[in-house]
């Protein structure tokens, strides 16, 4: 669903604004439920009263076909469904939708009904300053509907940065339900697709109109299945279809400067596509988007699959954003929306910042980070010239160009500085003085391994896909360590038989079965690492241990060259420093990787060093001192503030509630979560996030609120705090998201989502 940038601009910029049809509909869904088992129904309601409550809305009834459990009334603007105890009514134009409420209410109170569950929801206006109250805005409708209900009110974005659906919920709920409703909503029609729906000569009727559009064949066809179709005069096309307690409706507006049309219905299948698929074919919209409602035990229930989202590619359409998602925890079971949008590629946005020339490198840094140290310095204007970096000095940081953006996708913009990660690797060769390891699960991003590999740190790979990952970003597993003590011996026997390592990890357990394994064999032609695991039960017996694993390793005929004791805490090594080296001095030339806390001062300056009071340094110290061989463990110690991020605003929860300091309490979802860039928080807490937002509002209304990633899941939360308070498709810009980035994690319920990458090089 996509509009220009603000509510009320016409989806053809030639057109005339004010002369467009608002072919958008307003919906609500009333659920009851029976106080006693006295027998009521809405379906004993005359069509006259309906015609009463409908005055309300501003609009009349046409026609009518029912079933035995449901009576659709075709109306004047759109649709209205009446059921045993529940009522939906969709209208489209001016109509005063809400209005008819008290009414609506006051018919269920005779019928002693009350109510179960409310839904109402619209996307945004093509003319908004056409409509009336309660209509004039959302909050007003929000305001207007919380007189009678007391619910929560949700923006959902389509990420385009054109449109937002807005959706109010109120579950007073008592029992599951499995209901759910799927809906295409269309605009900028093919004008040959549509040139039915003009009145002609062709087709007299509105079933005519439906036989020879080809719209029947979207249609269930059976013998239960009754149509009533209508043309409108000089244009327009509504239908209704009832199918026992199933309906569908289809409204058209064809005129070329506000064309329109809406497919909905609450059909019990659990795949969409087919459906959607055919739709499109069928009227050729520019653009569309696709909402679907659905109670836990719904069909196609989020938790599920509604249908392919990106089926339509064939068909030359480009996803927006991601699949805007939104589940609502109440009483019983749960409530999900989800909205997403499309257009056809030629209209297609991208993040392109404003065009700069990439600045030249800076001569301050040059000479700063060249002294001593030229090789690295190749290395990292080689790779960021590879990768296309972009090079911002601190006069001119990223968030200044970053508020200056022209057009955007609004996917979530990760940005790696690779001359911050240059810095930390050369502050580290100052405390440690020898090799650095880095982890590729850490965050397997190809510029990263390519920079830490030619400034010659070692990777290590725990799997085989992080092998084959390694092999095509055309890095050579000679400095490569694998490392993975929890494998199984066969799939470590067959993954050395397959790849030559320069150095493979074996765990004490491994190291056992060598004895009598087929695997002692194969590691005898390689270096091999011992890995000293923690035993929290007998830490004192983790020397025993090693001692009597290196005696083992050298009986076995291994080259041990080093001993891997980075799970032992820091604090114990510093106590038994001398028993640990007596046992080195046993074994020539091994060295020893260890691990822990070291804080980079975050100044970036080179000719600062790290924090020399962690005990992580005074380990460091005291081996060079016994003149130990050292290997660091350096996964965020590299990345260490150096992953952004940017983030949009999908969808917002409003809420009247505040906070002990009389502050607004708002929840927001945004287009990335711990599912993916903000991994790490899933596991730890990321210290220091401070988001901001990078349009700064002019009215500096601020309030509480808490932001969550786009799932909807309760562990998908990523900061509570003061932030000014945001509309949808702002940006939200989090200078610090961790160290680790997990991108294998990039699907979600079902949700396939997508982050842009861009590189810089910072420098003083």
């Amino acid at each position: 669903m996509v509009f220009h940038g603000e509510e009320g601009l016409s989806l053809d910029s030639s057109s005339d604004m004010g002369s467009g049809f608002e072919g958008p509909e307003k919906n609500l869904e009333l659920d009851f439920r029976r106080r006693n088992s006295k027998i009521a129904s809405f379906l004993s309601v005359s069509q006259e009263r309906w015609s009463e409550i409908l005055s309300y809305a501003q609009c009349s009834i046409l026609s009518r076909i029912a079933s035995d459990k449901l009576i659709a009334y075709l109306l004047s603007e759109s649709s209205l469904f009446v059921f045993d105890e529940k009522i939906i009514l969709k209208t489209c134009g001016r109509t005063t939708l809400l209005r008819t409420i008290p009414s609506l209410l006051a018919l269920a109170e005779e019928l002693d009904f009350c109510v179960d569950f409310v839904r109402y929801s619209r996307p945004f206006f093509l003319y908004p300053s056409a409509q009336t109250y309660p209509h004039d805005s959302f909050d007003s409708e929000v305001q207007f509907l919380e007189k009678f209900f007391r619910g929560h009110s949700y923006t959902l974005g389509a990420m385009d940065g054109k449109t937002a659906w807005h959706l109010y919920v109120a579950d007073q709920s008592e029992k599951y339900s499995s209901e759910q409703t799927f809906e295409i909503i269309m605009f900028d029609l093919d004008s040959e697709a549509v040139s039915h729906f003009f009145k002609s000569k062709d087709y007299q009727s509105g079933l005519e109109t439906l036989e020879g559009s080809g719209l029947k064949s979207l249609l269930p066809c059976e013998e239960i299945t009754r149509y009533d179709a209508y043309n409108f005069d000089p244009c327009g096309f509504s239908l209704n279809v009832v199918n026992d307690d199933i309906y569908y409706t289809i409204h058209i507006t064809p005129e070329s400067h506000c064309s329109y049309a809406s497919l909905e219905c609450n059909a019990i299948i659990e795949d969409f596509t087919s459906l959607l698929m055919n739709t499109l074919k069928l009227l050729k919209p520019k653009k569309y988007c696709v909402v679907f409602f659905a109670d836990s035990d719904a069909p196609a229930a989020c938790v599920k699959q509604p249908l392919q989202w990106s089926c339509s590619k064939e068909l030359g359409y480009q996803q927006f954003g991601e699949v805007t998602f939104v589940r609502m925890h109440e009483n019983f079971g749960e409530y999900c929306a989800q909205v997403c949008s499309f257009m056809r590629c030629e209209d297609e946005f991208l993040f392109t910042p404003e065009s700069e020339s990439t600045q030249d490198l800076d001569v301050k840094f040059l000479s700063c980070s060249s002294n001593g140290v030229p090789q690295p310095l190749d290395v990292l204007l080689q790779v960021s010239k590879r990768f296309g970096a972009e090079w911002f000095s601190s006069d001119h940081p990223l968030e200044t160009k970053l508020k200056k953006l022209k057009s955007i996708s609004h996917r979530p913009l990760l940005f790696i500085d690779l001359g911050g990660i240059y810095q930390n690797f050369i502050k580290l060769q100052k405390v440690v003085s020898s090799s650095c390891r880095y982890s590729v699960r850490c965050n397997p991003d190809p510029a990263i391994l390519r920079l830490l590999y030619e400034l010659g740190v070692q990777l290590t790979v725990s799997s085989r896909s992080e092998v084959e990952h390694l092999i095509r970003n055309d890095i050579s597993l000679s400095n490569v360590v694998f490392c993975s003590p929890m494998l199984k011996l066969s799939s470590v026997q067959r993954i050395l038989k397959t790849y030559s390592f320069g150095m493979v990890t074996v765990s004490e357990d491994v190291l056992e079965e060598c004895i009598s394994k087929e695997l002692s064999q194969i590691l005898r032609e390689v270096s091999v690492e011992l890995s000293l695991g923690s035993d929290e039960f007998d830490t004192s017996s983790a020397f025993e241990r090693l001692e009597y694993k290196l005696k083992l390793a050298k009986k076995l005929g291994l080259k041990i060259v080093s001993v891997n004791i980075s799970q032992l805490e820091s604090e114990f090594l510093l106590q038994n420093i001398e028993r640990l080296c007596n046992i080195l001095k046993l074994f020539s030339r091994v060295s020893v990787v260890v691990s822990g806390s070291l804080q980079l001062l975050e100044d970036s300056s080179l000719s600062r060093d790290v924090d020399c009071n962690s005990p992580t340094k005074k380990l460091v110290s005291l081996l060079k001192l016994r003149s130990v061989s050292l290997v660091l463990n350096a996964d965020s110690l590299l990345l260490c503030n150096n992953q952004m991020m940017a983030v949009s605003v999908i969808a917002r929860q409003e809420s009247s509630e505040k906070d002990a300091s009389e502050l607004k309490v708002d929840k927001y979802y945004i287009s990335e979560g711990v599912f993916g860039a903000f991994h790490e928080l899933l596991t730890e807490s990321v210290d220091n996030l401070y988001p901001y937002p990078l349009i700064e509002r002019k009215s500096g209304e601020v309030s509480f609120c808490s932001i969550y990633g786009p799932s909807g899941d309760c562990l998908d939360h990523i900061w509570s705090g003061v932030l000014p308070v945001l509309d949808i498709h702002d940006y939200i810009f989090f200078p610090k998201i961790g160290s680790f980035l997990s991108l294998g994690l990039r699907e979600f319920n079902d949700f396939s989502r997508k982050v842009d990458t861009r590189y810089l090089v910072t420098f003083e």
